[in-house]
């Protein structure tokens, strides 16, 4: 399972246990699954795609950010939502 933060300058979006996260970086839409390698990556606008352990779909159409992931933890600061 992957632990998921989703930060904005100004509130936690989502915190939790997911199966899967799909993000919009810069070289392209990439998923990130249990034991991914480390990744650094700077996002572009775009739809952040959440599938929960509990197989909920959680979205956030995003402006641009970047992730971190290592030990499967997902660190997501974006800098707006729509």
């Amino acid at each position: 399972m992957l632990k998921v933060s989703v930060y904005s300058p100004v509130r936690n979006l989502y915190e939790g246990s997911a199966k899967s996260v799909e993000l919009p970086s810069e070289k392209g839409r990439f998923m990130v699954l249990e034991n991914h390698a480390p990744v650094l990556a700077l996002l572009e606008t775009g739809t952040v795609y959440i599938m929960t352990d509990n197989d909920t779909l959680v979205e956030f159409a995003i402006s641009g950010g970047f992730a971190k992931v290592c030990n499967n933890v997902i660190d997501v600061c974006v800098e707006t939502v729509q």
